[in-house]
This record gives C-alpha cells, structure tokens and sequence, in this order.
C-alpha cells in the first residue's frame, strides 16, 4: 500500500514540474532561448508568496498575486538587461549567439540560487494554505487538501492546453490566420527586434 502511495505522490508532483515544463517549451518556441532559469523564476515567486504571506502579513490570496508579479518582473528584467543585449551584440554569429545564451541563463541560475540562500537561508520553507481542506484518505493513499486542489487545477490546465493545441488551424477565421502570421513573423525577427508586448501577442496566438 506503501508503494501505491509514493506513487500516485509522485504522479502528482510530475504534473506540477509538467506545468513548468510547459512554461519552457512556451518561452523556447517564442524565443528560441533555452532559458536554464526557469525553475529558479519559479523558486523567485514561491518566496515572494512565502515570505509575503509570513513576514509581510498578506492574506494569501493578496501573496499569489505578488507572486506572480515577481517572477514575471523576474523574466521581463532578465530579457531586457541580459537576453536583448546579447542578441543584439552578436546578431550576426548565427547559432553561436544561443549558446552563450544557455551560458548566461545557466550563470543566472546559479547567481539565484545562492542569492536566495544567503538572503533566505538554506532551510526549505511552506507557504500558508490557500484554502482551509484537512488531508484526506482515498483507499490506501492519503492526500492534503492543498495538493488535491492543486492537483485538480494542474490538470485541468494541461487539458485546456492540450484541447487548445488539438483544434484544427484550418477552421480557424482568416483574421486570426492573418494574425498568427503577423505575431510569427515578429517572433522569427531579431531579439533587439522584439518587445515582450508583441512576444505576448505571439504566444497568445500561435
């Protein structure tokens, strides 16, 4: 019964990284950037809504927000201030221009890492709960309320993506056809180029 419940415990952890995944593969089709940071923008978010919550005392529904806040500031500062000068600077080194690229979000990652424990400290923190449900039992495994919800929305997102994904481009009406081309366009073109506004547009429509 033991290994029943590791692993459903662990199905259900692979969905939450499955969202993170997800975030990737978006930010890699869009700017064709391996971004080595990605996770850590994630930990930047996890203790804006930790230490918000605690420290600060926000209602945790007042924290998501700032959480969500502070890794999106976490990613717009980052293109602007390390991705568009770099592009910019080697726009005319071809393939090599990405490789530094991994080499300077992976340099990011590990400057956030050390950055959160010399600040924070290197003692794993829980956030408050959102929502007030006791841990429950279903057969042989045993699950928080917190991680059922989050399990439920985790789904129901990568189903909403994946029907998303499924339709069919061609019923699609032609302004969109137009402005999918439009939004491609902008994000094949030269990172100095771009502009999160229109990277947004073409995300939102590919």
């Amino acid at each position: 019964m033991l290994n029943v419940d590791l692993f459903i415990n662990g199905l259900i952890i692979g969905l939450f990284y499955a969202l993170m995944a997800v975030g990737l593969t978006l930010i890699f089709g869009i700017l064709k950037v391996v971004n080595f940071a990605h996770g850590e923008f994630y930990m930047v978010g996890a203790y804006t809504y930790t230490l918000a919550a605690f420290k600060l005392g926000f209602d945790p529904w007042l924290a998501l927000p700032l959480a969500l806040a502070a890794g999106a500031f976490a990613g717009w500062l980052t293109e602007r201030t390390l991705m568009r000068p770099l592009y910019a600077g080697y726009s005319s080194w071809g393939l090599m221009r990405d490789e530094y690229a991994v080499v300077v979000t992976f340099a990011l990652s590990l400057l956030l890492i050390n950055l959160v424990d010399k600040v924070v400290g290197p003692y794993p923190q829980r956030g408050p709960g959102l929502v007030d449900i006791p841990r429950m039992a279903l057969g042989p495994i045993t699950l928080s309320g917190q991680k059922l919800v989050a399990t439920g929305m985790s789904i129901a997102m990568m189903l909403a993506n994946s029907v998303r994904l499924a339709l069919p481009r061609i019923t699609a009406p032609a302004w969109r056809s137009n402005l999918t081309t439009v939004a491609s366009s902008f994000a094949r073109a030269p990172a100095n180029a771009r502009d999160p506004a229109v990277v947004c547009c073409a995300s939102a429509v590919a």
